[in-house]
């Protein structure tokens, strides 16, 4: 059996936007709907229902329009795999693709660097169009393209993330000294060593490039830097033989929540294997069942109380995927999850915990939780799946040949 637990009813508390109280006027009429709305500690723009979309960082540009648009430089690429290419986050592949950029230009929709496609004789940015020189989604463009030409990339040693002009831009090699661009690097520096940004950085390391020779270093930049050094050093400790000391310093640079991506399969198969729910575990006690399904859901980790907890968050709100995975998972840990989500969630009955195993449940029961059940797991022989044989998956081999043929799915090992 699998089942998912809730609190035991309470009164209904004040309406809160991320854990914050927003009165009328701090808060601003959102003109299609004529809607109020609120702004989380992530930057997400709320209603009491749901996420409605993110707004786009605004950074300050230094280079004129006029001279973007007559430049040969940006958005063209020698090569398809460019190291070069801009990343998008989660959110912003979200933008582009609801502002008419195919979803096939992102390999990857929980964040990637965009996929180019062939001109003349190299390679060009789908959004880009080389006739009039603009940018097709140039109002939502990511950060990456935002910030140029300023670019954020490590250091030669690899032991700070700093800041520096691209020599690349035409533009600026002729303003490298002048008052007006010593101004503007530090005001750009200021803004990306704001939370909200070294948060969006830390989370997607992609953003932060690899040393280039041709880029004028300008600044450290010391807060991106320190997250990322407590993800290695504190925020991954509940990956076994991980380091757990981190200084309070990174502690309070770095919102502990943690995109999962595709290089975290390791460890949570570790701890899975760590924690085991009995002979028979449910399915959601796999990775692929949660990755398979980032873009409907997305999917957030953090360490509570040396527990691993992962969250899904979709537009109802957010809840915890499965239980948390630790040594006392029924333990102090509950009351914190359910604490965090009430946070989040602007309505109470979306907090919740699902996939519980059925001694797991009766342990919730316990406990003063609600616990209700739920359709239990599909079992398949897994030769039989893998091979779709037989009249069973009829239907299942005509949709996959028909996906062959129709949509040439890529497949990554």
């Amino acid at each position: 059996m699998k089942a998912s637990a809730i609190p035991q009813p309470f009164a209904e508390p004040p309406v809160l936007c991320g854990g914050q109280r927003y009165e009328k006027s701090s808060m601003r009429p959102y003109a299609a709907q004529g809607h109020w709305y609120g702004q989380d500690r992530y930057g997400r723009i709320l209603n009491v229902k749901s996420v409605v979309r993110e707004l786009p960082v605004v950074v300050e540009q230094i280079v004129p329009s006029a001279v973007c648009a007559a430049c040969d430089v940006c958005c063209r690429f020698p090569e398809s795999e460019s190291v070069l290419r801009p990343y998008f986050t989660r959110e912003e592949i979200q933008t582009a693709i609801a502002a008419g950029v195919s979803p096939d230009a992102f390999p990857d929709h929980a964040g990637t660097k965009i996929r180019l496609v062939p001109h003349g004789e190299g390679f060009i940015c789908p959004a880009f169009n080389p006739a009039t020189g603009q940018c097709g989604i140039y109002d939502s463009r990511p950060l990456d393209c935002r910030l140029y030409p300023i670019a954020v990339m490590w250091d030669r040693s690899h032991e700070q993330v700093v800041m520096g002009w691209d020599a690349k831009c035409p533009f600026i090699v002729q303003k490298l000294d002048t008052p007006e661009s010593l101004a503007y690097v530090e005001r750009s520096a200021r803004m990306l060593e704001t939370d909200a940004i070294a948060h969006t950085m830390v989370g997607n390391p992609e953003l932060v490039g690899a040393f280039q020779d041709d880029v004028v270093v300008l600044k450290r930049l010391a807060t991106i830097t320190a997250g990322f050094r407590a993800l290695q050093s504190g925020s991954t400790s509940i990956f076994p033989g991980e380091s757990k000391g981190h200084s309070e310093s990174e502690k309070s640079i770095l919102t502990p929540f943690r995109p999962l991506i595709l290089a975290d399969r390791a460890g949570v198969e570790k701890l899975f294997l760590a924690h085991s729910v009995g002979d028979q575990p449910l399915a959601a006690y796999s990775f692929p069942y949660h990755f398979i399904w980032r873009d409907l859901f997305s999917y957030e980790w953090v360490d509570l109380e040396e527990h691993f907890c992962l969250f899904a968050t979709n537009a109802d709100g957010t809840f915890l995927a499965l239980p948390p995975v630790g040594p006392d998972p029924c333990g102090p840990v509950m009351p914190r999850i359910f604490a965090l989500m009430a946070e989040r969630n602007c309505v109470s009955g979306v907090s919740r915990i699902e996939n519980l195993p059925g001694d797991f449940s009766e342990r919730c029961r316990s406990r003063g939780y609600q616990v209700r059940a739920k359709a239990g797991d599909y079992l398949y022989r897994r030769r039989d799946l893998v091979a779709l044989s037989g009249d069973q998956y009829k239907s299942q081999r005509a949709l996959y040949n028909h996906c062959l043929k129709r949509v040439a799915p890529s497949v990554r090992q």
